[in-house]
């Protein structure tokens, strides 16, 4: 029923961005997802500032095909609201999983791991009891052998929230890995 009167509000006026943007993402739930990026685009045509639009848009462009363009409206989303941790975040994780298609076309992974840490990193000076955040920051530090800062972010992840058995898991695995290094040196 909601989604006949959205339609009907967007009939009577075509200019109406909170009608596309709250049908934009009622369809996104009933999983009618090209429909939905249709409306939220249609929200950021009328009002170049609404960042939620811009957000939401993001997270639905999933495929590899649409790494830039969702990498594009973050940065949008982020432009209008630097402090947005939601948008920080969510680009942290695409930047780090770095899955698009190069320029011929094949799927490559290309993770901007540098990029990834500077957003992980405003998230936690935004709300610095983001645990997400702070394991996310660690796998990343865990990648590039940075063991010590990973197991500083597991740690306060854990901190935050006990019962974080990922962040568990993770730290467990790196002070076994560095355990059996330091046993081997001697």
């Amino acid at each position: 029923i909601s989604k006949e009167h959205f339609e009907k509000a967007i009939d009577l006026d075509q200019g109406f961005a909170d009608a596309y943007y709250h049908y934009g993402l009622l369809l996104a739930e009933l999983e009618n997802f090209e429909e939905a990026k249709t409306n939220l685009e249609k929200t950021t045509d009328i009002d170049q500032n609404y960042k939620l639009a811009y957000f939401h848009l993001a997270k639905l462009l999933i495929d590899p095909e649409d790494y830039e363009k969702a990498k594009k409206n973050y940065l949008t989303a982020i432009d209008i609201d630097e402090n947005f941790t939601d948008a920080h975040y969510y680009l942290g994780k695409l930047l780090a999983g770095g899955l698009k298609n190069d320029t011929d076309g094949s799927l490559v992974k290309k993770p901007e791991y540098e990029d990834s840490i500077y957003h992980y990193k405003k998230v936690i000076s935004i709300d610095e009891n983001n645990a997400k955040a702070h394991y996310n920051l660690a796998l990343i530090y865990k990648i590039q052998a940075k063991y010590k800062d990973a197991q500083i972010y597991l740690e306060k992840a854990i901190k935050m929230l006990n019962n974080y058995s990922k962040a568990h898991f993770h730290l467990a695995m790196l002070l076994k890995e560095t355990e059996l290094a330091h046993s081997k040196d001697n």
